[in-house]
C-alpha cells in the first residue's frame, strides 16, 4: 500500500534536511555537492509521487550514496572525510532493513564504501580489517546471489588483495583469502582470456601463498609454479614488458628457493631469475627491491655451486655488490645487510659478517634471527682472532 501522507511527509523531510547538512558540510567547489543536490529533487519526486513504502530504502541507499561520494571527494581533495564514511554505511544498513527484497544492489553499494573506508584508515594509519572484511562479506553475498558477475568479482578481489597485503594477518587468514582471489580471478579469466591484469594480479597471489611460513614443501612449489605460468602467459601477449618480467625475476627466484631448501637441484632456475632480474635492472636502476632481489638469487646460487663443489666466490662477489647498491639507494633496507651479512659468514670473512649482523640488528632490532646471528657471527669472528694468535 501507499505510504500515509503523515509518515510520507516526515521521511521527505528527514531526507530533504540529511540533504541540506551534506550541502552545508561540503566545500562549494566539490563534486559530491551535485550529488547533494540530485538527491533532493530525487526525493522530492518519490514523495510526489506517494511511492509505497519500501521503495524508501532507495532513498535510504541514495543519501548512503551521497554520504560515500562526498567521502571519496574529500579525501581526493586531501581534506578530513568526518563521519561521512560512516553514516554511508549506517544508511545502507538501514536500506536493506527496509527493503530486504532488493538486499543485493545495497550492500554492493556498502561493500563498495566499505572498501574505499578501508584503504583511507589505511592512508591514515589505522587499522582497516574491519572495513576489508565487511568489503568482502558484502561482495560475497551478493555473488552467492548473482554468481559470476564480473564487477562484482572484481570488487571482491581488491578488497581481498588489500587484506592480505597487511601486516599481522595470520598465515591461515592470508591463505584463505588469497585463495578466494585466485578463484575470483580465475573466474575472471575465464570469462576473459584477454584480461591480462587478472593473471599477473592472479601470479601475485600464487606468488605470495608460496612464502607463506618459509615453508618448503610441494604445494609451495607447485604454487610458485603455477604464478610463473600466469606471467609466462602475459609476456606471451605482451613481450618485453618489464614489471611483468621483474615479476617473473622475482617469482623464479622463490621457485627455485624453494628447490634449494627442498635439496632439489635449483641452479638452472635462479640463473633464469637473474637473466629476468639483468634485463629489468639495465631498464630501471634506480629500483632498491630489484637489486635486492638478485642479490638474493646470487647468494643462493653460490650456495647451489658450493653443493657441487664448485668455487661460489664470484657469484657470492656480486651478490654483496647487488646488495650494496641496495643498500645505498635505501639505506634501511636491513634484508640486505643481513644478507650481506650471511655470504660473509659463508667467505669465512666473520668480522665484516659482524658489521652487516650489527646494522640489520640496529635497523630491525625485533628480529630475533638478526639477534642470533649476530651472536653467532661474533662467536666465529672471536674464535678466528683467536686462532691467528
Amino acid at each position: 500500500s501507499a505510504m500515509p501522507a503523515d509518515r510520507r511527509d516526515a521521511r521527505k523531510a528527514e531526507a530533504l534536511s540529511a540533504a541540506q547538512g551534506f550541502l552545508a558540510a561540503t566545500p562549494r567547489d566539490s563534486t559530491s555537492q551535485a550529488a547533494a543536490l540530485g538527491l533532493s529533487s530525487w526525493v522530492q519526486y518519490l514523495a510526489r509521487l506517494s511511492e509505497p513504502w519500501n521503495r524508501w530504502g532507495d532513498v535510504q541507499s541514495h543519501i548512503g550514496l551521497v554520504h560515500h561520494v562526498t567521502a571519496a571527494t574529500l579525501v581526493s581533495e586531501g581534506q578530513d572525510p568526518g563521519t561521512h564514511f560512516e553514516d554511508a554505511e549506517a544508511a545502507y544498513d538501514r536500506a536493506i532493513l527496509l527493503d530486504p527484497g532488493s538486499e543485493s544492489p545495497y550492500r554492493y553499494w556498502r561493500g563498495g564504501a566499505r572498501l574505499v573506508h578501508a584503504r583511507h584508515k589505511v592512508q591514515t594509519g589505522d587499522d582497516p580489517r574491519a572495513q576489508y572484511r565487511g568489503a568482502i562479506e558484502d561482495f560475497t553475498y551478493v555473488l552467492d546471489a548473482h554468481p559470476g558477475v564480473v564487477e562484482v568479482l572484481r570488487q571482491r578481489v581488491e578488497a581481498s588483495i588489500d587484506l592480505s597485503n597487511l601486516a599481522g594477518l595470520s598465515s591461515e587468514e592470508t591463505l584463505r583469502i588469497s585463495e578466494l582471489a585466485i578463484s575470483d580471478l580465475s573466474e575472471i579469466s575465464k570469462s576473459d582470456p584477454k584480461d591480462l591484469q587478472a593473471l599477473v594480479d592472479r601470479a601475485d597471489c600464487r606468488y605470495r601463498v608460496s612464502t607463506l611460513d618459509g615453508v618448503a614443501s610441494e604445494t609451495a612449489l607447485d604454487r610458485a609454479r603455477r604464478a610463473i605460468e600466469d606471467l609466462d602467459r602475459v609476456l606471451k601477449a605482451a613481450p618485453g614488458n618489464s614489471q611483468v618480467v621483474a615479476r617473473r625475476g622475482r617469482t623464479l627466484h622463490q621457485f627455485a628457493r624453494i628447490l634449494h631448501e627442498m635439496r632439489l637441484p635449483a641452479g638452472e632456475a635462479f640463473e633464469t631469475a637473474i637473466a629476468d632480474l639483468d634485463s629489468v635492472i639495465a631498464d630501471s636502476p634506480e629500483s632498491d627491491e630489484l637489486w635486492e632481489v638478485r642479490g638474493q638469487a646470487r647468494m643462493y646460487l653460490g650456495r647451489e655451486q658450493q653443493r657441487s663443489r664448485r668455487d661460489p666466490s664470484s657469484t657470492w662477489k656480486a651478490a654483496l655488490a647487488d646488495f650494496g647498491e641496495a643498500i645505498r639507494l635505501e639505506p634501511a633496507r636491513w634484508k640486505a645487510h643481513r644478507d650481506r651479512g650471511r655470504v660473509f659468514e659463508w667467505m669465512g670473512k666473520y668480522e665484516e659478517s659482524v658489521l652487516e649482523f650489527e646494522a640489520a640488528v640496529r635497523l630491525a632490532p625485533e628480529n630475533e634471527w638478526n639477534r642470533d646471528a649476530l651472536a653467532r657471527s661474533r662467536a666465529k669472528a672471536g674464535a678466528s682472532w683467536a686462532a691467528d694468535l
